[in-house]
This record gives C-alpha cells, sequence and structure tokens, in this order.
C-alpha cells in the first residue's frame, strides 16, 4: 500500500538491544501530514499517521527532511496477544515503511500505471486494471 503526505516528523534511529545477546534491532520513526479538506465545508480532515521503519530500512530516510512531500510503500502488521492474568485478548497493529520517495518522483515513475481512485493521503492499493492484465485482443 502508498500513502503521500508531508514530513512532519523524522525521528533519530533507535536501538533495541537483543535479550539473548544478539544482533540489536532498530526503528526509526516518520510522521506525516494527510491531512485533506472537506470538499463542502473547507474543514480540515486531520491525519498524521506514523509510520515506523526497521532495520536496514531505517537509512532510507537519511536523506530527507521535514516538509518535503513523499510517498512511502507500507504494510499492516497485526498482533494478537492473550494476557495470561486477566485472560483478555489484545490486539496491536504497526504499519511497517518499507519504501520512500518524493512524490514528484514517485508519480513521475508510475505516470503510465493507471492511477486509482483513491484521494490523495490515503492508502491505496494499486491494482492494475484488467485490460494492464492480458494483451487478448477482446
Amino acid at each position: 500500500m502508498q500513502i503521500t503526505g508531508k514530513i512532519e516528523v523524522i525521528g533519530e534511529t533507535v536501538t533495541i538491544p537483543s535479550k539473548n545477546g544478539g544482533q540489536p534491532f532498530y526503528r526509526r520513526e516518520l510522521v506525516l501530514d494527510c491531512t485533506r479538506y472537506n470538499p463542502d465545508t473547507g474543514e480540515p480532515w486531520e491525519n498524521h499517521p506514523k509510520l515506523e521503519f526497521s532495520g536496514g530500512k531505517c537509512s532510507l530516510l537519511d536523506t530527507y527532511q521535514v516538509g518535503q512531500r513523499v510517498t512511502v510503500d507500507f504494510s499492516l502488521r497485526g498482533a494478537k496477544y492473550q494476557d495470561t492474568q486477566t485472560g483478555e485478548t489484545k490486539y496491536f497493529t504497526s504499519v511497517s515503511g518499507y519504501g520512500i520517495a518524493l512524490a514528484e518522483t514517485a508519480q513521475t515513475q508510475t505516470q503510465e500505471a493507471p492511477q486509482d481512485s483513491a484521494p490523495q493521503g490515503q492508502a491505496s492499493q494499486g491494482y492494475a486494471s484488467q485490460e494492464d492484465k492480458d494483451d487478448l485482443p477482446f
């Protein structure tokens, strides 16, 4: 999935030591401003998603600055946790970034791909149209 917005925050790389003495884990947060405006009232629809880059992907953020408009490739990950003391089931969701490009560059690279109808700042899956999937004459 992808999301486009203006960089609001680029966090520092955080090193998390391994519990068993192995390689440490690295993570870095990116916050985008994907605020849109209601076309009828002009009121803002605030949207400030926080995405997490981890491991070797942390360095992808090194060349970007606050205020730049970017498109981020991301995946959603979910985990289920059973609290042994209360028996309550809890769910956690993380948004993991794995690619980033200046929005203008991303648009140029996908210029020939069909545009999907997701509003700017919203997740899209970028599915190709049926005519792009085969080369049959009918």
